[in-house]
């Protein structure tokens, strides 16, 4: 599901055009990136950022385009594309129309952002959720909070986060839904397609649910329930022994209950890689990394895939 997307062209505009647009100028090591912005607002309140770039690293001027690819079509992102190709051409016929460039065509854009997205429907359990996916750490990421709605596992290139749509949005049918949402940037749109330049065309539904799922494994709650304090640790003494299922249920709390594994190893005087040891013996349990304090375990988050039966072209564009 597609939420923001982010698409350049090498497009030359005049100078009497861009007298009416914003201009900014940062610096950028020992140069400056110089660029000028213009913000539309077409009627359904949805915004189309255009950014052009007199001197881009492609030694030719570039205009940057990036909106909300749902929030264009029905005004709003509380329900996602489900049809890319529909939408994409509806959005062709929905993008405003700017005084010196070109009409654009979506599709021969290179993607430059991709956000991808899906809803969780876990009804009064999103807290619950939240604070258990708190805990947890992302490879080669920070973990950090998502304003007041989430969480985020973030760098330069990827930040996947997991919040409460209600809350961030406000609107009565967001209630119950986690959403999970990765933004992809540019290095990781290429690795994820397997192209230098890739485009729209590229993009298909399954791609974009392979990605989410990845997150998950990543996260190692591909199919597992984040467990309570009792169950977790009873599924530890099972497969243990109480023993060592005891000792391995305490490495599990103590990076749940600290706010990080420096803290913990420096206050437990515990190295490192026995700590890292102990949690891997806890995720060959089946278990992921944190735990819910809600009275049950919190059932698998799972990404379902579109009936295979039903075509796209007779799927409808939002769901």
């Amino acid at each position: 599901m597609i939420d923001t997307l982010g698409v350049w062209f090498l497009i030359p505009i005049s100078k009497a055009v861009l007298e009416s647009w914003g201009f900014e100028r940062h610096p950028k090591g020992k140069y400056f990136n110089m660029h000028y912005r213009l913000n539309i607002s077409v009627g359904n309140g949805a915004v189309v950022t255009f950014t052009y770039l007199p001197y881009s690293y492609l030694r030719a001027p570039m205009l940057n385009l990036e909106f909300s690819l749902p929030h264009l079509l029905v005004g709003n992102n509380i329900h996602l594309v489900s049809n890319i190709e529909q939408a994409v051409a509806q959005a062709n016929e929905c993008l405003p129309k700017v005084e010196g460039i070109p009409v654009l065509n979506l599709w021969d854009g290179v993607l430059y952002r991709l956000d991808v997205c899906y809803d969780h429907k876990v009804g009064d359990l999103v807290p619950f959720y939240i604070q258990a996916l708190q805990a947890l750490e992302y490879s080669r990421r920070s973990t950090l909070p998502y304003t007041s709605q989430g969480v985020q596992y973030k760098n330069q290139q990827v930040t996947t986060k997991f919040y409460d749509k209600h809350k961030e949005s406000g609107n009565p049918a967001a209630l119950g839904i986690l959403r999970q949402e990765t933004s992809l940037r540019k290095v990781a749109i290429k690795k994820l397609t397997g192209l230098k330049r890739p485009t729209l065309r590229d993009i298909t539904m399954d791609l974009t649910l392979d990605a989410l799922e990845d997150n998950l494994r990543a996260l190692n709650l591909s199919g597992r329930s984040i467990g309570t304090y009792d169950t977790s640790l009873q599924t530890l003494c099972d497969a243990y022994g109480t023993d060592a299922g005891f000792c391995y249920f305490g490495a599990l709390a103590a990076i749940v209950e600290y706010p990080s594994r420096d803290v913990v190893t420096s206050a437990s005087g515990i190295h490192p890689r026995a700590l890292d040891r102990r949690l891997k013996k806890v995720i060959n349990a089946g278990l992921p990394l944190t735990l819910t304090r809600n009275k049950q375990p919190l059932p698998p988050l799972v990404i379902e895939r579109p009936d295979d039966n039903v075509s796209s072209a007779k799927a409808s564009v939002i769901k």
